[in-house]
């Protein structure tokens, strides 16, 4: 993996997988799913659910954590991050870590249900 500053990142490719940080705490992986001329991008969360506004997604996640409901993640919809920050800093995966990745994924359990 290695470490980025926000102009660096810019710079990068589309596709990319990623996680913004500070010194030394990382949110989650995300993709960079589009770079815009502004000094801005779109990203991909890996955590997300398909929802249509913040009352929904509330609600649904406190359905998922009361009741136990299961809703799939939403791999179609980006947002835009907007945050101008160009002291961010961006923890970004190489080929040989995202193989890995993909192998340690292929090994792991499904939950019952």
């Amino acid at each position: 993996m290695k470490i980025y500053r926000r102009p660096g990142f810019l710079k990068l490719p589309d596709g990319i997988l990623f996680c913004i940080g500070k010194p030394w705490h990382w949110q989650e992986p995300q993709i960079k799913t589009r770079t815009h001329a502004t000094n801005d991008f779109d990203t991909l969360a890996l955590s997300d659910i398909e929802w249509n506004g913040s009352e929904d997604l509330l609600n649904k996640q406190e359905e998922m954590l009361e009741t136990g409901k299961s809703y799939p993640i939403d791999l179609d919809s980006s947002m835009r991050d907007g945050c101008f920050d160009n002291e961010q800093i961006f923890l970004v995966y190489e080929a040989d870590d995202i193989k890995a990745l993909i192998a340690t994924l292929g090994q792991c359990t499904y939950p019952p249900g």
